[in-house]
């Protein structure tokens, strides 16, 4: 195939294949999701984008009837402070054994979404203590507590929903 302009073909080419994301020490990783979601419980759901400094939150009422969801963007102090992080608890390398879960013990899930569009996922039974998963579970939590609790509630909850230019569930 003969490209009529090989400078900008090439000059396309090396953006596609750009994956470094737009803030470094972010681990290669352009979006960082937690799930924790119980059926019974509710829960709290974290999506961050680095590539736009966005938070989104999702609150999950108790039996899963209603949501709220809110956004808000992180100072650069609150980003550098969650690389510093994830750089001290390298969450790709976490090995959690599945042991066995007591009755509707909840499973939180670190889903890390890499710029090539892969993705790492560290889960744990409430009750499993993990040095690397446990600070970075308990500071999008309090990530959390940051959220405008204006936003209206919406009937239901969808396991499916995700941000703009987040990957599907499930995937």
């Amino acid at each position: 195939m003969v490209f009529p302009m090989p400078g900008i073909v090439s000059k396309l080419r090396q953006r596609m294949c750009q994956t470094k994301p737009k803030h470094p020490g972010f681990l290669a990783c352009d979006r960082l999701l937690l799930i924790d979601v119980q059926g019974l419980f509710g829960g709290t759901c974290v999506y961050i984008d680095s590539t736009r400094l966005l938070v989104w939150i999702r609150r999950i009422s108790r039996g899963c009837l209603q949501e709220v969801r809110s956004r808000f963007a992180l100072s650069e102090a609150a980003w550098q402070d969650l690389n510093h992080l994830l750089s001290k608890h390298d969450l790709a390398s976490v090995q959690i054994p599945m042991g066995t879960p007591v009755p509707d013990e909840a499973h939180p899930a670190i889903i890390l979404e890499r710029a090539d569009r892969s993705t790492v996922t560290v889960g744990k039974w409430a009750s499993q203590r993990d040095p690397d998963f446990d600070p970075v579970y308990k500071h999008l939590l309090r990530l959390a507590e940051h959220a405008d609790d204006d936003s209206p509630a919406i009937d239901g909850y969808d396991p499916a929903w995700r941000p703009p230019g987040f990957l599907p569930a499930g995937r």
